[in-house]
């Protein structure tokens, strides 16, 4: 499902996915759809404080200025999907 919410804003937003363990980013990448993607590993202590990433998955979307609009915890379902593409098209102009 995620190349269709990346597919839809096209370059008016961009994905960053986060992997908490570098053991399993690769199976994390396939398993998601995102190879090829920016994916961060080993993040430090205080960021994963700071954005509240306990653990995986989690959705986080920030806005240009830095600013949480929403967070999703576990996987994403496609009615999490929607609400995530509603929610970012108010903060995102998309044509």
């Amino acid at each position: 499902m995620w190349d269709n919410v990346i597919r839809a804003f096209g370059d008016h937003a961009r994905f960053v996915f986060v992997g908490l363990t570098p053991f399993l980013a690769d199976h994390f990448a396939a398993s998601h759809g995102i190879v090829g993607k920016p994916l961060l590993i080993g993040i430090q202590p205080a960021s994963r404080y700071s954005y509240s990433l306990k653990f995986t998955p989690q959705t986080i979307l920030v806005d240009a200025k830095g600013v949480v609009r929403g967070v999703w915890s576990g996987a994403l379902e496609t009615g999490d999907f929607q609400a995530l593409l509603g929610k970012a098209r108010e903060n995102v102009s998309v044509p």
